[in-house]
C-alpha cells in the first residue's frame, strides 16, 4: 500500500514539474475549450455600416440585379433581330420618302410646263417612279408590318435595359434615405426616453419632498396623491417609450437582414450643425426633368407610338382601322406624358417648399438656443451662490434640455429634407 501511495505521489510530482516548465502545453486543452465556447462578437453599427449592410441584404436591390442579368440572357438575340429589322425599315422609309418627293416634283412640273416634250418626259418619269414605288412597297409590306408588331414591346425592352443600371442606383439611394429616416427616428426616440427618465427622477424627488412636508404639516395627503399619480404616469410613459424603441430596433433588424434573436448594438449619433444649401426652384425642376426615368420612359413611349402611327400609314390601306388606332394611342400617350409631367412638377415643388420650411425652422431654433444657453449660465451662477435649491436647479435645467432636444429634431428634419432634395436633383421620387 505504501508503495502504491509513493508511486502516485511521484507521478503527481512529475506532472507538477512538467506543468511548471511547459505551461502552454498543460493549458492547451483548457484554452481550446475556452475558444470554442466564446460568444460571437457583437458588431457595433452606425448609420454608414447599417447602410452598407442594407445594400448587401436588400431583396429589391438583389432582384433588380437579377433582372439585369435575365434581360441580357433572354432578350439579346430578339433585340438583335429587331434592330436589324428596324434598320431595314428605316432605309426603306427614307427610300419611299425620296420617291414621294420626286413624284411630287414630277406632278408639279407636268402641271406648270408649257413644253409638250418636257411634259411627256415627265409623265414617263412619273410612271416609272410610281411603278418602282408600288413594286418595292408590295415586296416589303410584310417587313413594315413585322417591325410594327414588334416595335412597342422591343423599344420598351431596349429602354428598360438602358435604364436598369440607373434604376438600381436609384433604388439603393431611396432605400438608404428611408434607412436614414428610421435611424434618426430611433435617435430622437432615445433622446425622448432620456428626457422621460429625467422627468421621472425629478418627479420622485418632488414626491419625496412633498411627503416630508406632510410630516411637518406643511402639505396635504391630497398633494402627495396627485404627485404619486404623476409619478406612475411618467413611469408608464418610460415603459411605453422603451417598447417603442424595441419595436423600432426590431424593424431596423428586419430591414438590414439581422435575425431578431441577435443583439443589435447601435451607435446613435445625431449630426452636428449642418451645412445649409441654397436651391432655386426653376433649376431644381430642370435637373429633375432631365434625369427622371419615368418621364424619360413615357417620352420614349410617345416617340415610339408616333413612329408606329407614321409607319402604319405605309403598311396599311387608308381605310384600315389600325392606322386610326395607332393615331389614338399616340394622342393618348401625349396626354399621359402631360399628366405625369404635371404630377412630378407638383412633387418637386412640394419637396422644395418643405425644404425651405425645415431650413427656416432650424435657423430660428438655433437663434433661440442662444437664449437658453445664456439662461443656463445664469442658472448655474444662482445655484453656485446658493440662491436656488437643487431641485429647482434640476427642474429648470431639464426645461433647457427639452429645448435642446427640439433643436436636435430640427437638425434631423433638415438633414432628411436636404437628402430628399438631393434625390430630386438626381430625378428620384420618394413615395
Amino acid at each position: 500500500m505504501r508503495r502504491v501511495r509513493s508511486g502516485i505521489c511521484m507521478i503527481l510530482a512529475c506532472l507538477l514539474v512538467f506543468a511548471t516548465y511547459f505551461p502552454s502545453v498543460a493549458q492547451s486543452d483548457v484554452t481550446d475549450k475556452d475558444e470554442t465556447t466564446q460568444e460571437p462578437k457583437i458588431v457595433k453599427y452606425d448609420l454608414k455600416t447599417l447602410s452598407d449592410r442594407l445594400v448587401a441584404e436588400n431583396a429589391t436591390i438583389k432582384k433588380l440585379n437579377i433582372d439585369k442579368e435575365l434581360l441580357k440572357i433572354k432578350y439579346d438575340d430578339s433585340l438583335k433581330e429587331y434592330n436589324d429589322l428596324s434598320i431595314q425599315a428605316e432605309q426603306y422609309e427614307e427610300f419611299f420618302s425620296g420617291l414621294e418627293k420626286n413624284i411630287s416634283y414630277a406632278e408639279k412640273t407636268i402641271k406648270e410646263t408649257t413644253n409638250p416634250t418636257e411634259r411627256q418626259q415627265m409623265e414617263i418619269y412619273k410612271q416609272n417612279l410610281l411603278y418602282s414605288y408600288v413594286s418595292i412597297y408590295s415586296q416589303n409590306i410584310n417587313l413594315f408590318k413585322q417591325q410594327l408588331s414588334m416595335m412597342q414591346s422591343m423599344e420598351a425592352l431596349k429602354l428598360q435595359q438602358k435604364q436598369l443600371p440607373q434604376r438600381i442606383d436609384n433604388e439603393i439611394a431611396v432605400e438608404k434615405f428611408k434607412l436614414q429616416k428610421d435611424y434618426y427616428t430611433l435617435c430622437m426616440l432615445d433622446q425622448q426616453l432620456q428626457l422621460l427618465k429625467q422627468d421621472l427622477a425629478n418627479a420622485r424627488k418632488t414626491l419625496d419632498l412633498e411627503k416630508a412636508k406632510v410630516g411637518l404639516n406643511l402639505s396635504t395627503q391630497l398633494n402627495v396623491t396627485a404627485l404619486e399619480n404623476q409619478e406612475r404616469a411618467l413611469s408608464l410613459s418610460v415603459q411605453q417609450m422603451e417598447n417603442t424603441i424595441n419595436m423600432a430596433v426590431d424593424d431596423l433588424k428586419t430591414k438590414v437582414g439581422i435575425p431578431l434573436e441577435e443583439e443589435l448594438d447601435i451607435e446613435l449619433k445625431i449630426p452636428g450643425d449642418p451645412v445649409v444649401k441654397e436651391y432655386t426652384l426653376s433649376r431644381l425642376l430642370k435637373q429633375f426633368k432631365e434625369k427622371n426615368l419615368d418621364l424619360e420612359s413615357i417620352k420614349s413611349q410617345s416617340a415610339v407610338l408616333k413612329t408606329v402611327y407614321e409607319r402604319s400609314k405605309l403598311a396599311y390601306d387608308k381605310s384600315n382601322n389600325k392606322i386610326r388606332i395607332a393615331e389614338l394611342e399616340y394622342e393618348q400617350s401625349l396626354l399621359d406624358e402631360e399628366a405625369l409631367e404635371k404630377d412630378l412638377e407638383a412633387y418637386v415643388k412640394q419637396v422644395y417648399y418643405q425644404y425651405l420650411q425645415a431650413k427656416n425652422d432650424l435657423f430660428h431654433k438655433k437663434l433661440s438656443q442662444k437664449l437658453y444657453e445664456e439662461n443656463e449660465r445664469i442658472l448655474d451662477v444662482k445655484y453656485g451662490q446658493g440662491l436656488i435649491s437643487e431641485l429647482t436647479y434640476t427642474l429648470q435645467k431639464q426645461e433647457a434640455q427639452k429645448y435642446y432636444v427640439e433643436v436636435k429634431q430640427a437638425v434631423i428634419t433638415y438633414e432628411n429634407m436636404k437628402k430628399q432634395i438631393e434625390l430630386v436633383e438626381k430625378g428620384i421620387v420618394v413615395r
